[in-house]
């Protein structure tokens, strides 16, 4: 079977504006699990290039979902296909999430839930699942299905019948 990463294994970036808040949530992460945990400057910089592990990459979004997000989908081409980004001291209710795992968002950290969690929520995590509530995961899955049901309605507009019998024939082999 695949190994789990340890958390100690680890390298932790937290991103995002406020640095000092940043470094709090480092140094507090770095003595409970002993990852190694990098802050990057008052942006969205991704520290941690050359790292070999999958990076997790707490990325803060300060109250400001709905930007935070815009800023996500600019950045999202330094993240690596195997990097984890959670969302953290994200604002309840304000309804990006289902567009955020659509974006390969793996979890969201509110508010208000303790720093004391965090470091289960990370294991989680690099268990390969979600930190993200049913809810939300429900209407994540929802709204995908509804999204590929419209574009292959979509598609079946554009060709002719006999192009579907033979895209039919083919998939068939």
């Amino acid at each position: 079977g695949m190994s789990v990463q340890n958390l100690a294994d680890s390298t932790i970036c937290v991103v995002g504006p406020n640095k000092r808040q940043n470094e709090m949530m480092a140094s507090f992460l770095e003595r409970s699990t002993g990852a190694t945990c990098l802050v990057g400057g008052d942006d969205y910089n991704i520290p941690g290039r050359a790292v070999v592990n999958p990076r997790i990459i707490l990325w803060n979004c300060q109250s400001r979902g709905v930007e935070c997000l815009a800023e996500y989908e600019m950045r999202c081409g330094e993240i690596l296909e195997r990097d984890i980004v959670l969302f953290v001291d994200i604002e309840a209710g304000l309804g990006i999430e289902e567009v955020a795992i659509g974006q390969g968002v793996r979890g969201f950290y509110y508010e208000s839930d303790p720093l004391e969690k965090l470091p289960r929520c990370l294991e989680v995590l690099l268990a390969g699942q979600l930190w993200v509530s049913r809810k939300i995961l429900a209407k994540a899955v929802y709204e995908a299905g509804l999204l590929k049901s419209r574009a292959s309605r979509q598609a079946k507009e554009l060709l002719s019948y006999r192009e579907i019998e033979i895209l039919n024939y083919v998939m068939v082999g």
